[in-house]
Protein backbone atom coordinates (compact mmCIF):
# COMPACT_ATOMS: atom_id res chain seq x y z
CA UNK A 1 0.00 0.00 0.00
CA UNK A 2 1.03 3.62 -0.34
CA UNK A 3 1.78 4.15 3.35
CA UNK A 4 4.09 1.12 3.46
CA UNK A 5 5.90 2.35 0.34
CA UNK A 6 6.27 5.80 1.93
CA UNK A 7 7.76 4.26 5.09
CA UNK A 8 10.24 2.15 3.16
CA UNK A 9 11.35 5.09 1.02
CA UNK A 10 11.77 7.25 4.12
CA UNK A 11 13.86 4.59 5.86
CA UNK A 12 16.01 3.69 2.85
CA UNK A 13 16.34 7.13 1.34
CA UNK A 14 15.65 5.62 -2.06
CA UNK A 15 13.15 3.48 -3.93
CA UNK A 16 12.76 0.07 -2.23
CA UNK A 17 14.48 -2.71 -4.15
CA UNK A 18 16.66 -0.32 -6.07
CA UNK A 19 20.41 -0.56 -6.49
CA UNK A 20 20.89 2.51 -4.25
CA UNK A 21 19.58 0.61 -1.22
CA UNK A 22 22.36 0.47 1.39
CA UNK A 23 23.36 -3.16 2.02
CA UNK A 24 23.11 -2.72 5.80
CA UNK A 25 19.52 -1.48 5.59
CA UNK A 26 17.82 -4.72 4.57
CA UNK A 27 19.01 -7.61 6.68
CA UNK A 28 17.31 -10.33 4.61
CA UNK A 29 19.44 -9.37 1.59
CA UNK A 30 22.77 -9.83 3.33
CA UNK A 31 24.97 -12.60 2.03
CA UNK A 32 26.98 -13.36 5.15
CA UNK A 33 24.92 -14.65 8.04
CA UNK A 34 27.58 -16.48 10.04
CA UNK A 35 29.05 -15.31 13.35
CA UNK A 36 25.92 -13.46 14.41
CA UNK A 37 24.87 -13.07 18.04
CA UNK A 38 21.70 -14.87 19.14
CA UNK A 39 18.68 -13.61 17.21
CA UNK A 40 14.98 -13.33 18.01
CA UNK A 41 12.56 -12.90 15.12
CA UNK A 42 8.85 -12.40 15.69
CA UNK A 43 6.51 -12.27 12.72
CA UNK A 44 2.78 -12.70 12.17
CA UNK A 45 1.42 -14.93 9.43
CA UNK A 46 -0.32 -11.91 7.91
CA UNK A 47 2.77 -9.69 8.19
CA UNK A 48 3.76 -8.06 4.91
CA UNK A 49 7.30 -9.35 5.42
CA UNK A 50 6.46 -12.92 6.48
CA UNK A 51 7.83 -14.37 3.23
CA UNK A 52 11.12 -12.55 3.82
CA UNK A 53 11.60 -13.16 7.55
CA UNK A 54 11.02 -16.91 7.65
CA UNK A 55 13.55 -17.79 4.91
CA UNK A 56 16.04 -15.41 6.56
CA UNK A 57 15.53 -17.23 9.86
CA UNK A 58 16.12 -20.53 8.07
CA UNK A 59 19.39 -19.17 6.61
CA UNK A 60 20.54 -18.12 10.07
CA UNK A 61 19.72 -21.51 11.56
CA UNK A 62 21.56 -23.27 8.71
CA UNK A 63 24.58 -21.05 9.44
CA UNK A 64 24.57 -22.18 13.07
CA UNK A 65 23.19 -18.97 14.57
CA UNK A 66 21.24 -19.45 17.80
CA UNK A 67 17.77 -18.28 16.82
CA UNK A 68 14.28 -18.06 18.25
CA UNK A 69 11.55 -17.68 15.65
CA UNK A 70 8.07 -16.83 16.88
CA UNK A 71 5.33 -17.02 14.28
CA UNK A 72 2.08 -15.51 15.47
CA UNK A 73 -1.01 -17.10 13.93
CA UNK A 74 -4.05 -15.08 13.06
CA UNK A 75 -6.19 -13.76 10.31
CA UNK A 76 -6.69 -10.42 8.73
CA UNK A 77 -8.81 -8.01 10.78
CA UNK A 78 -12.40 -7.66 9.71
CA UNK A 79 -13.27 -4.30 8.23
Amino acid sequence: NRLNLFRRRAYLGSIPGGSATPPFAVHVRRDGVTNKPPVWIGVGVIDLFFNEHVPYAERLIAAGVLLTLEVVPGSAPRL
